[in-house]
């Protein structure tokens, strides 16, 4: 996907199928998996984060006895992803550099593992 993005945005090809061939041209089958490190590290910062957030926001704005009303729950919800997605944001943005590192010119590649 940041691949078709990247491309289109340069004037390159935006099929799926194209992209994928000169993925596989380049950089044979281990470029599909390009990024998969920083993505899982994405995902569990991000996903952890907002699971222990939520919880321990719903724990804050209960009270014993009664159900929480529908606006809180959606307070602490939005909070808990909002807070997740700033810190899940280094890890997004080390996905996007690793994915397009080997786009760049040899001379400006920075060979991200």
């Amino acid at each position: 996907k940041v691949r078709i993005q990247i491309g289109g945005a340069e004037g390159g090809s935006t099929s799926p199928i194209e992209v994928t061939k000169q993925l596989l041209k380049e950089d044979g089958v281990t470029g599909m998996y390009r990024g998969l490190s920083a993505g899982l590290t994405r995902q569990v910062f991000y996903t952890g984060a907002r699971l222990g957030l939520y919880d321990i926001f719903t724990e804050a704005a209960k009270v014993p006895g009664e159900k929480m009303p529908f606006w809180k729950t959606t307070v602490c919800a939005l909070s808990a992803g909002g807070i997740a997605a700033v810190i899940g944001n280094p890890a997004d943005l080390s996905l996007i550099r690793m994915q397009t590192d080997s786009m760049l010119p040899v001379a400006e590649r920075r060979n991200y593992t």
